[in-house]
């Protein structure tokens, strides 16, 4: 019950025109959730997926990662190509590695499926940068055991 409830509040933040709100000088929503995550979900609600990959890219290595990028976008393609329109997002899991690292785990909703996503993230002054990103229609590619298992 508690996970739905975190998604749905994390679905309904970022479904707001203009982002979620931030807690200063960290740069998160108030889910805990990097805000320019948030930003690249908004993107892509408005925009397309081509968009939030730019937004997420913003600031990090991957603006200058083309074949990274355009990996995401493939991804991201294909399930709109198989599974019709955009849905949104929803929160899997945030793992904190360090205080400046962190992996944000997503399922993205479309019509007739769903893509799981791995956001990379570190923070080294006040906000988050994304620092990769891994995307796969197979949730075994992308999450770990132990959430796959429930933990």
């Amino acid at each position: 019950m508690k996970k739905i409830l975190i998604a749905l509040a994390f679905i309904g933040s970022l479904l707001q025109l203009g982002g979620a709100q931030t807690a200063p000088a960290t740069g998160t929503t108030s889910d805990g959730v990097p805000q320019i995550i948030a930003d690249g979900f908004n993107s892509f609600k408005t925009g397309s997926y081509a968009t939030a990959v730019v937004t997420w890219s913003r600031g990090s290595n991957l603006e200058l990662d083309v074949q990274a990028t355009t990996g995401v976008q493939n991804t991201l393609s294909h399930m709109q190509n198989v599974g019709g329109s955009y849905v949104g997002p929803e929160l899997i899991k945030i793992v904190s590695l360090s205080t400046s690292t962190e992996l944000v785990y997503v399922d993205v909703k479309y019509q007739r499926g769903m893509v799981f996503m791995c956001f990379t993230c570190m923070k080294p002054a006040d906000k988050w940068l994304i620092t990769s990103i891994t995307a796969d229609a197979d949730p075994t590619k992308i999450l770990p055991t132990n959430i796959l298992s429930g933990n």
